[in-house]
């Protein structure tokens, strides 16, 4: 989360959840394409 004046972070521990998408272009990309998308894989599979 990025801090920002005036905003609060508040967790909604009983909110459903909701679906997550990384989006990307077809073709060839970033070097560290791959990488980037496992992580976020990694992090959304933690809850």
């Amino acid at each position: 989360m990025h801090p920002h004046p005036g905003v609060a972070y508040v967790p909604l521990d009983d909110a459903p959840g909701v679906p997550v998408l990384l989006a990307r272009r077809d073709g060839p990309g970033h070097p560290a394409l791959p990488k980037l998308a496992a992580l976020a894989r990694e992090i959304v599979a933690r809850g």
